[in-house]
């Protein structure tokens, strides 16, 4: 498979390299979103910018990438662990419309806000920050009306 093979079937806008691990750490966004994947298709390291794999089928994050530098999107999928989540999120963390049990892997330190609405609703702002040191706003008791 060539580079640009590559890059474009695992959506990759930016440049990437292989580490001896075998991880793909990537200087740009990743966007795996709308992919009916049911598991994320190969270990990443480090990826600069956002990294996108909501709207899919996954029921692990195994696989995600340990550090973002941008916004972690993993919404809408069948998530209910965030085990293998990033350890840290330069942006805001989105885990909206998941049926998450535990926040036990969530993230150590997100930059921006922390999205965790609707089947968040369980957890309180201040179990969040139990587990995460949150730079901007928590969102969990949110429940927006279609249409809005």
């Amino acid at each position: 498979m060539t580079e640009e093979e590559f890059k474009k079937e695992y959506s990759i806008d930016g440049t990437y390299t292989i580490d001896e691990e075998g991880l793909c750490n990537v200087d740009g966004n990743v966007g795996l979103c709308y992919r009916n994947l049911k598991e994320i298709p190969i270990p990443f390291g480090y990826v600069s910018g956002e990294f996108r794999c909501d709207y899919n089928h996954l029921t692990s994050l195994k696989n995600a990438p340990t550090k973002v530098g941008g916004t972690f999107y993993c919404d809408s999928n069948k998530l209910t662990s965030l085990k293998h989540a990033p350890k840290i999120v330069g942006g805001s963390f989105f885990c909206n419309d998941n049926k998450l049990t535990t926040l036990e892997f969530a993230p150590k330190t997100v930059g921006g806000d922390f999205w965790g609405t609707k089947y968040l609703m369980r957890f309180t702002e201040q179990e969040v920050e139990a587990v995460c040191n949150v730079g901007g706003n928590i969102y969990v008791n949110i429940i927006r009306n279609k249409g809005n």
